[in-house]
C-alpha cells in the first residue's frame, strides 16, 4: 500500500516532487510496475529497504541512499524488506530546466550528475550525510508549500541547482563508499543490443538471431525480470529518443524514419500514448511522467 505526502508538479511540468511511503499490506498488495521517462530522476531512502531494478542491475536501496538516474533508464521496485515501511523523496526534472549554451554547456545537470560517462549512481548514507542531501530534499519539500509562482520556481530550481552540485563535489572526492549490485548479463547484453540499433525496425526475431538466443527465451526472460514487456521497452526508448529529435529541430516525419518505423501512423499512436501528446517541434515541453 502506499500513502503520499507531498506532490508537486511546477506550472509547466518540468519538476516534479513526491515524498511519499509504501508499506506491507498482503491483503491489498499491488505488484510494482518497471517505468522509464526522459527525465533525470533523484530517489532518496528515508526509511527502510527495498530492492531496486536500475536496467539489468539490482541493488538493495536502504535509509540514506540516494540513487540518481539518467533520463530514459529502466527502473522498477521489487519488493519491500524486513515488514517496514519504504519511505523517500523522488525528484525528477527535465534536464533542460537550465542550458548554458553561450559556455558550450547544453546539459549543465548531467555534466553534473554523471560527469563524461554512467547512466545511474548511488551513493551511501555515509556519503548523502557529507552532502547534506537529506536537508536539500528537505527544503524542496517546504518550497513545494508555498505559491506555486514564478518566484517559488527560481528558488526550486536553485536548490536542485545546489543539490546536484553538492552531489558533484562529493563524486569528486573519489571515496564514495562500496556499493553491491548485481548484474545480470543476457538482460545486459540485451538492453545494449537495443540501444546500439535503436535507429532499425527492431524486430525480436532479428534480436534473437544476432544474439544466439532463443525469441521466446528473450521475451521471457525480459518480462520476468524487468516487468515490462519488450515490446513496450523498445517503443519506450524509440520515442524518448524521438522526443530529442524533435526537440533538436528535426521533423515528426524525418525522425519516424530515422527510427527505424515503417509507417508514420503506427509512430503517431505510439509516441501519442506514451507521452500524451501528438509528435511537435515544440522544444522540451513534454510533462513528466507522474508514475513513482
Amino acid at each position: 500500500m502506499r500513502k503520499i505526502f507531498t506532490e508537486y508538479y511546477s506550472p509547466q511540468k518540468n519538476i516534479f516532487f513526491q515524498h511519499l511511503l509504501d508499506y506491507q499490506d498482503e491483503e491489498n498488495a499491488q505488484p510494482f510496475k518497471a517505468e522509464s521517462h526522459s527525465f533525470y530522476e533523484l530517489l532518496f531512502v528515508v526509511s527502510g529497504k527495498a530492492e531496486q531494478m536500475i536496467n539489468e542491475n539490482r541493488y538493495l536501496a536502504s535509509a540514506g541512499d540516494l540513487i540518481v538516474l539518467d533520463k530514459q533508464q529502466l527502473k522498477k521496485q521489487q519488493y519491500l524488506l524486513q515488514d517496514g515501511d519504504y519511505e523517500r523523496y523522488v525528484l525528477r526534472f527535465n534536464p533542460h530546466l537550465i542550458s548554458l549554451d553561450s559556455a558550450n554547456i547544453n546539459d549543465i545537470f548531467h555534466l553534473l550528475l554523471f560527469g563524461n560517462n554512467g547512466v545511474f549512481t548511488i551513493l551511501k548514507q555515509s556519503d548523502t550525510k557529507q552532502a547534506n542531501v537529506a536537508e536539500y530534499f528537505q527544503k524542496i519539500e517546504r518550497l513545494t508549500l508555498q505559491p506555486n509562482d514564478e518566484c517559488t520556481l527560481i528558488q526550486m530550481i536553485a536548490t536542485i541547482l545546489d543539490l546536484t552540485t553538492a552531489i558533484h563535489k562529493q563524486n569528486q572526492l573519489g571515496t564514495l563508499a562500496p556499493v553491491q549490485v548485481q548484474v545480470n548479463e543476457h538482460i545486459r547484453t540485451i538492453i545494449q543490443y537495443v540501444s546500439d540499433n535503436i535507429f532499425s525496425n527492431l524486430t525480436l526475431e532479428k534480436m534473437a538471431t544476432d544474439l544466439y538466443l532463443s525469441p521466446y527465451y528473450i521475451s521471457h526472460l525480459f518480462s520476468k525480470y524487468m516487468g515490462m514487456p519488450l515490446k513496450k521497452y523498445i517503443n519506450n526508448i524509440k520515442i524518448h529518443k524521438a522526443q530529442e529529435l524533435i526537440a533538436a529541430g528535426e521533423s515528426p516525419t524525418a525522425t519516424a524514419l530515422k527510427l527505424g518505423f515503417q509507417y508514420y501512423s503506427t509512430f503517431f499512436n505510439t509516441y501519442k500514448k506514451i507521452l500524451g501528446q501528438p509528435p511537435s517541434v515544440d522544444k522540451h515541453t513534454n510533462d513528466v511522467d507522474r508514475k513513482s
